[in-house]
């Protein structure tokens, strides 16, 4: 039995650590997209950890802030047509993001 809780701290701790980082931005951009195109809570968990990830990435190449900015704009701007989340308006947002990356990156963003 102490094996076991010797073996749930460090999950419990990783899955602390993982929720403090979950901003109210990107399960904001996931609820628009499952009302938009549909899904499941497992959906949507799986969409906020995706965007946590890619904001993690971003941060450990110091280019958090451009992220922001096209998090922001994809939050702010995102609209349904036709059953997809369409956030066309962003794509100067996302290039300076990608330029960030690229340039802190010797593999860059393809």
């Amino acid at each position: 039995m102490r094996r076991v809780t010797n073996l749930c701290i460090p999950a419990l701790a990783l899955l602390a650590i993982t929720s403090l980082g979950c901003s109210a931005r990107e399960k904001s951009i996931c609820d628009k997209l499952i009302t938009c195109e549909g899904g499941n809570d497992k959906d949507k968990d799986a969409c906020v950890d995706s965007w946590i990830q890619n904001t993690q990435v971003y941060e450990a190449y110091k280019c958090g802030d451009a992220y922001s900015k096209y998090l922001d704009c994809v939050e702010a701007s995102s609209i349904c047509s036709n059953g997809k989340l369409k956030n066309d308006s962003c794509s100067a947002q996302s290039q300076a993001a990608i330029t960030c990356i690229n340039a802190a990156s010797a593999y860059g963003i393809k």
